[in-house]
């Protein structure tokens, strides 16, 4: 999923590091980074010369890996670092940001030690850039690249802030399925999670909420960099991707973190609020009926079914059933007008938030009543309104969120939200 009109952070390696970069790479899409990378991007059959300097001009900031073997890199130390210092000078809010990942002295020598430009030392000198600095010491490599790209992650929101206007809207594409759909529109950054909830027909299942904890720490890192460079400011979401993820993104951004949303749909083009403070309930847009068939009164927790495109109680009946799940309470919501695909398409401005609203004040009602335990909530319909619904899941709890899974011809358990 590559929107050619994404503006990239160019990642700059040596190929010695390949592996490493192709973990550092993962971490930086998990998070929004647009990253232009060689193994990815290089079009097959075109001069490399000519295709990394045309993607080096375009490029909205560097990330450097450094290491021994990038410093012995003519590419690296020269061609790819000239690029950067050019970009620089033209533009001040572009980025050059390294990642040590030997000793910054160790790797600052091997670069000096064989620099081409003697005249001009000053040039090679990337510890006097904010960076990141690899640190093994009661860390492992995995979670120091995740930290690494958090940082990565704020200096590039850092530079899209210094080139917009205030009042702008950071517009953040959400991807787990391909498609041309994102294609369309001007992202800023695009949360790519296509290789952790593959194809079931090619490389396998989704995920499951033990294995989600890095995509989780993914939005926090996007939160938390919003919250230093962007704060205050509108978010766009285009998802184009598993409900489980828009549900996801949404909930990092809910309505008390002081963000407003709007969210476009990318199949119809249509867009809906999502203000920071709640509307009224639209709750005439909404039938909601107790399963007193799968609520238990020793049980535990809320199963909540959303069936908006479809109806899918007995499915999630069978499910139930099948992994010995006993709710205390069990609620359905249907479009009063019946399930369908075209069930939200009267919905208007902000009439689907409204509607939204109705979902989640029917849920806190029930945890009123004394409804402990996790909610547990199985959603069939569009990823624009999972997004308005995870806007507002806010003091309901542990939330286990769930995808239907072609290959099991069932539902599954894939991400748990954790709200206070």
């Amino acid at each position: 999923m590559n929107p050619d009109h994404l503006e990239r952070v160019f990642l700059s390696y040596s190929s010695r590091d390949r592996g490493e970069v192709q973990e550092l790479y993962t971490e930086l899409r998990r998070r929004g980074v647009p990253v232009w990378w060689d193994s990815v991007n290089l079009p097959r059959g075109r001069a490399t010369e000519t295709e990394v300097a045309r993607a080096a001009r375009e490029a909205a900031g560097f990330a450097f890996y450094l290491t021994s073997n990038a410093a012995a890199s003519g590419w690296v130390r020269e061609t790819e670092r000239r690029h950067a210092l050019a970009n620089l000078s033209r533009d001040h809010s572009l980025g050059i940001f390294p990642v040590f990942r030997e000793p910054i002295d160790e790797v600052m020598q091997a670069v000096l030690a064989v620099a081409t430009d003697t005249k001009h030392l000053d040039d090679y000198d990337f510890a006097k850039y904010h960076g990141f600095v690899v640190d093994l010491a009661g860390s492992s490599l995995t979670e120091e690249l995740r930290r690494a790209a958090a940082e990565v992650l704020r200096s590039f929101v850092r530079t899209v802030a210094e080139r917009v206007p205030g009042g702008a809207l950071m517009r953040v594409g959400a991807a787990t399925r391909g498609g041309p759909r994102l294609r369309a529109y001007p992202l800023d950054l695009l949360l790519d999670w296509s290789g952790d909830f593959p194809d079931e027909m090619g490389t396998g299942g989704l995920p499951s909420p033990s294995g989600s904890a890095p995509l989780g720490q993914a939005l926090q890192d996007l939160r938390n960099a919003l919250a230093h460079e962007w704060p205050g400011h509108r978010l766009q979401i285009v998802p184009q991707c598993h409900l489980a993820m828009a549900f996801a993104l949404a909930f990092t951004f809910r309505r008390n973190s002081g963000y407003e949303l709007e969210v476009v749909n990318p199949h119809t083009g249509v867009s809906w609020d999502g203000p920071g403070q709640p509307r009224a309930a639209l709750r005439d847009f909404w039938s909601v009926a107790e399963e007193d068939q799968m609520a238990r009164s020793d049980g535990d927790g809320i199963v909540a079914m959303l069936g908006v495109s479809r109806t899918i109680t007995a499915q999630v009946r069978k499910k139930l059933s099948a992994a010995g799940l006993r709710p205390r309470r069990a609620v359905v919501f249907e479009p009063s007008t019946g399930p369908g695909p075209a069930s939200l398409s009267s919905l208007s401005g902000d009439e689907a938030h409204r509607a939204a609203i109705a979902v989640t004040e029917a849920l806190r009602a029930l945890r009123e009543e004394g409804t402990a335990g996790p909610l547990h909530l199985v959603y069939a319909g569009p990823a624009p309104f999972a997004v308005l619904l995870g806007q507002q899941l806010s003091n309901l709890g542990m939330i286990r969120l769930y995808e239907w899974a072609d290959s099991q011809g069932t539902f599954v358990p894939v991400f748990d939200l954790k709200s206070s």
